[in-house]
């Protein structure tokens, strides 16, 4: 999602400087593809949340999908170190 925003601005980006119509299509029809991947992300982590597992694939990888799929020892792996964690209270 965010590259494909990145990549959506830059072209925006690229059409304000050239004011060419082609630049202009090219970043309506970026920002059309924009707006489908941003519904379908949307949609997939709703469902995912209210039926309680995956049922569009949304590609996740490392600690993101540790952190759904495995164990509480798996998610709470490295807190201790995390920002804002006192040693002792």
């Amino acid at each position: 999602m965010m590259a494909l925003s990145a990549t959506r601005f830059a072209i925006t980006g690229v059409y304000e400087l050239t004011a060419s119509a082609g630049w202009r299509t090219t970043a309506g029809v970026a920002g059309l593809v924009l707006a489908v991947v941003a519904y379908y992300a949307a949609l997939a982590f709703e469902l995912e949340d209210a039926h309680g597992r995956a049922l569009l694939p949304v590609a996740r990888l490392g600690r993101s999908r540790t952190a759904l799929r495995g164990d509480l020892r798996d998610q709470t792996k490295g807190l201790a170190r995390e920002a804002g964690v006192r040693e002792q209270l």
